[in-house]
């Protein structure tokens, strides 16, 4: 599986709430002729009496807006008009005929008041002596829509079966087309007997049943149902998780989903009693890119798959570490499920407790990964809590405005709909030790030592917070870079900024290639221990650069003449060392 990191710069405007109706269009031009004919045959009519003429006049009687098709306003922080979101037209009489023109931006004054994306309020448009005022209330993001991103494992069906969705995967759209992440548990499947000749199974959020989803299926008469015959066994994108240190025989076959397909369309879960490890004395370590193979036994039929090895490592109290404004505490740990509820066993576990007001709140992890990589990280976290009537509820905050992580020294960004979720319970014992996972996707991690470091942020410091551990999966795939087109036009440092760059061995980088497989001067770069490097300049006695950028936010941290006898070695990056 590969991991696919673009770097892009990309400005979005979301955009909402749905226009009612469509005017038809004119050509502008067309119309334009048009018009002028009327004037012409108004210019012809000079003589006739003034009540005459003035019946004849072409005369604006005002102008109106409507947002195109489609298109409306979130409070989303992304609300941002502009003047191709709307069709704009002049209203025009003349004597009883009444006729309409299409305005374009170089006609129209447009004014959007200040703190529109925060408040929404009233867009004003001006077209030589008359106004219109579009009033925008921002309207609520809320889901709209289920995504159905995997079909369940049964999609043909004899009449009087109930629809089965074990197996569906799906994610949630939202009014502004945004993403969002819907669990299984979430949702229920249409309930009522199938009947033949029905082609779509439906699935409806819990709570909201108007938001919904669909895919297709086969209902036959029962007469006519055959399953078909076996096609093939799949793991149907599944990797066996193995923890970092332990023996392929000690993997979590639970990880592992196994699926006998038929000719039908249909799967089935195959148990794990009928599925063994080879190479089950081999000794694991976190980050590898390792396979192995998997033996099946189903009744008469037999086969080998080979399958993705993920691996696991777990950071806790016991792990490496330092830690500042923190301290170990050990007692219950009650688990939140996916849907929001405690599990029902707790757990004595030694803990990272966050001192109160402490100037300073942060804990660093170290641990080793054998190979650069990516991983995703699961931060387990307890939450500040408060009174909510008769019962205790943890409050819901966004991680990135809790805590701030970096991985070997540089900041990653945390995305904004990491959310916790709200928990409720009577007994403030519970709810005070009750943790939940908060995901982050992709992190670069190198070969050999790492380091994570998680800072507690502003105001938070104020609050009860404690860190269970911290979980890190991977399939230890080297990442894959799209260039930024962005960087192309990137002035060289200054000169008072520049230095010889040393030239010796490195290792752990990825190439940016072209369209034909090949490395390209200027612009070819590549990564090391989390930075970008670029190749800025020519060959021939130009002037030439290799910048250090950071890679999450692309600023230029250094740049670095290149030594002009080096420059026969561009096309083998000559083996540059860490600028520092």
């Amino acid at each position: 599986m590969k991991k696919i990191k673009l770097i892009s710069l990309i400005a979005i405007a979301s955009v909402g709430v749905i226009a009612a109706g469509s005017i038809p269009l004119v050509a502008k031009l067309n119309h334009l002729s048009y018009l002028n004919g009327i004037k012409e045959g108004n210019s012809s009519s000079i003589g006739n009496n003034s009540s005459q003429q003035t019946n004849q006049e072409l005369i604006l009687e005002g102008i109106t807006a409507k947002l195109k098709e489609g298109v409306g306003y979130y409070d989303n922080g992304r609300a941002v008009p502009k003047f191709d979101d709307f069709e704009v037209y002049a209203h025009y009489k003349k004597g009883g005929e009444e006729s309409e023109e299409r305005l374009y931006d170089d006609q129209v004054k447009m004014v959007v008041p200040e703190g529109f994306v925060e408040n929404g309020g009233t867009i004003q448009f001006t077209y030589k002596d008359h106004t219109f005022d579009f009033p925008v209330t921002l309207e609520k993001v809320a889901i709209s829509k289920i995504k159905i991103v995997e079909n369940p494992f049964v999609v043909y069906y004899k009449e009087g079966e109930r629809l089965d969705i074990n197996g569906i995967k799906v994610e949630g759209v939202n009014n502004d087309g945004s993403p969002c992440k819907v669990n299984v548990s979430d949702i229920i499947a249409n309930s009522g007997e199938l009947t033949a000749g029905m082609s779509e199974g439906v699935v409806l959020l819990k709570g909201n049943e108007n938001v919904k989803g669909s895919f297709p299926i086969t209902v036959v008469e029962e007469k006519d149902y055959d399953e078909g015959t076996l096609v093939s066994y799949e793991t149907d994108g599944s990797n066996l998780l193995v923890k970092d240190g332990d023996k392929l025989s000690e993997a979590d076959l639970s990880s592992l989903e196994v699926l006998a397909k038929y000719s039908c369309g249909n799967k089935k879960l195959l148990g794990k009693d009928k599925i063994a490890i080879e190479e089950g004395d081999k000794i694991i370590s976190f980050g590898a890119d390792l396979k192995t193979k998997i033996k099946i036994h189903d009744g008469d039929f037999s086969d080998e798959l080979v399958v993705k090895i993920m691996t696991e490592k777990t950071l806790d109290a016991e792990s490496s570490l330092t830690m500042e404004g923190f301290e170990k505490k050990t007692g219950n740990v009650y688990e939140i499920k996916e849907d929001g509820s405690f599990a029902e066993t707790s757990t004595n576990e030694t803990v990272l407790s966050s001192l109160k007001d402490a100037e300073s709140q942060k804990v660093t992890f170290k641990f080793n990964s054998a190979s650069f990589t990516t991983a995703d990280v699961d931060i387990d976290l307890s939450l500040p809590y408060e009174k909510e009537g008769d019962d205790y509820a943890s409050k819901t905050f966004a991680l990135n405005q809790a805590l701030s992580l970096k991985v070997n020294g540089i900041s990653k960004t945390v995305s904004n709909d990491a959310m916790s979720k709200k928990v409720t319970n009577s007994d403030e014992s519970k709810i005070k030790s009750a943790f939940q996972k908060l995901s982050l996707r992709n992190v670069d991690v190198i070969e050999g030592e790492n380091t994570i470091e998680i800072t507690v942020l502003g105001d938070y410091k104020k609050e009860d917070l404690a860190l269970r551990n911290v979980c890190l999966t991977s399939l230890g795939d080297v990442p894959e870079y799209s260039f930024p087109s962005y960087l192309e036009g990137h002035e060289l440092a200054k000169k008072d900024k520049m230095a010889e760059a040393d030239f010796s061995s490195i290792k752990n980088y990825s190439f940016f290639k072209d369209s034909t497989g090949d490395l390209k001067i200027p612009y070819s770069s590549f990564i090391d221990n989390g930075y970008l490097y670029t190749f800025l300049g020519a060959y021939e006695g130009r002037k030439a650069a290799l910048v250090k950028y950071d890679f999450d936010t692309m600023s230029q941290i250094l740049s670095n003449m290149i030594i002009p006898e080096h420059a026969a070695e561009w096309g083998m990056l000559g083996g540059i060392v860490d600028l520092g």
